[in-house]
């Protein structure tokens, strides 16, 4: 743990500066009274064995890896009737055979939310500092090193009741990523939606949204991708245990090259559903969504995703969790190397050795396939791991 603390203190990265401030900057305001008695505070480590079979997911040039991590995790929640905060910072420091894949990775999540009687103002932010190793939903199969990312985003949104049964709200988005490296696209997005959101019963309510996004590449040639479109949508909670919404559109989307427009306004479907079930052991989520995805290599295109997960708790000293994704993305006129499919299955097991220790292990299954060729990526991840989550009567 030392050397971890050592690595961050000398860290020089943006990311990790403004992640290691805020969790001071929360610490300071939450160690006052008036706001220590509604905090909520919880922190964990855990130590684990690492075993993967293609790490950057390449199709030649495979290197097997295999080490440890150590990952400490801080989470602190507050809520009150009008007010509300919750914070996530976790570290993960990484040591494998291959030492070139040897990192000390960031990561932070904040959310804030201010209620009055109409008005509802939320704030969103994230910040990873990570390798694309872990960064990248493909590598394109490119027998590349793993290189430096960082990105951050921040996303706030506006609500305010018209009435007891409809409201307007207007949210946005920037995230903005980042490579050490030339052969990755620096590039950031932007996203504006403004809504009308009218509920129908205590269990219907339905929604008119109209989507802006623009993607933009912040080096080499200039790539920009423009979209926007409206959607309709519902969102229905069944029963204490079902709830679902949905929510289809359509999109106008435009791609330019260094101001060469290389595909014209086309218009495609957009779309999102997702189904929950949430019992006293059991949860269960299904998602399909089919909407724009910005990748590393200066394009951005649609992609569509189908996903299952579950967890289910066995007894007081057992759960097993397990699902899968399964994408394929659409054409982009700006590049040619390009993710066609790629599945995912994984399975895990908990063992609550005490309350304050879990022994935990996981395997997952990755298939990836290319549109520039017929070859293909498989990967192969094992872990397992300890946890130790610490008690306390009273935190100060």
């Amino acid at each position: 743990m030392l050397s971890v603390v050592l690595r961050i203190l000398r860290s020089r990265n943006k990311i990790g500066a403004c992640l290691a401030c805020c969790v001071l900057s929360c610490g300071c305001v939450l160690s006052s009274n008036s706001w220590a008695e509604d905090v909520k505070i919880e922190t964990s480590i855990t130590q684990s064995g690492v075993w993967d079979s293609n790490p950057l997911r390449r199709k030649t040039d495979i290197k097997e890896l295999y080490g440890e991590t150590t990952a400490p995790k801080i989470s602190i929640k507050k809520e009150q009737p009008t007010t509300s905060l919750a914070l996530s910072a976790w570290i993960e420091n990484s040591i494998f055979n291959q030492h070139e894949y040897n990192t000390t990775d960031f990561y932070g999540r904040l959310n804030l939310a201010k209620k009055t009687e109409r008005l509802t103002v939320q704030l969103g932010a994230s910040g990873d500092y990570d390798t694309t190793r872990t960064s990248e939903l493909t590598t394109f199969g490119i027998a590349t090193e793993a290189v430096r990312h960082s990105r951050y985003s921040m996303g706030p949104s506006v609500s305010y009741l018209l009435s007891p049964i409809s409201e307007i709200s207007l949210s946005g988005d920037y995230a903005k990523a980042r490579y050490d490296a030339h052969n990755y696209v620096d590039y950031h997005t932007v996203s504006i939606s403004p809504a009308y959101t009218r509920k129908f019963s205590e269990k219907y309510s339905g929604l008119v949204a109209l989507n802006a996004r623009r993607y933009e590449s912040d080096e080499g040639i200039d790539r920009i991708v423009d979209s926007i479109g409206p959607s309709i949508g519902v969102v229905a909670k069944f029963s204490d245990r079902w709830s679902g919404d949905i929510r289809i559109g359509q999109e106008a989307s435009r791609d330019k090259r260094a101001d060469v427009v290389v595909r014209d306004w086309t218009w495609n479907s957009i779309y999102s559903a997702n189904i929950s079930f949430k019992g006293d052991q059991d949860l269960v989520r299904f998602s399909l969504s089919r909407a724009q995805q910005p990748y590393g290599n200066g394009s951005e295109s649609l992609l569509t995703t189908l996903s299952l997960n579950g967890e289910k708790k066995v007894n007081q000293l057992f759960s097993v969790n397990g699902g899968g994704d399964y994408q394929f993305s659409g054409e982009s006129q700006t590049e040619s190397r390009q993710m066609d499919t790629q599945f995912s299955g994984k399975a895990g097991l908990v063992y609550h050795i005490t309350e304050t220790l879990g022994l935990t292990s996981s395997y997952m299954y990755k298939y990836e396939s290319f549109m520039d060729d017929d070859s293909v990526v498989k990967q192969n991840i094992v872990r397992l791991g300890l946890t130790y989550r610490p008690q306390f009567d009273s935190f100060w």
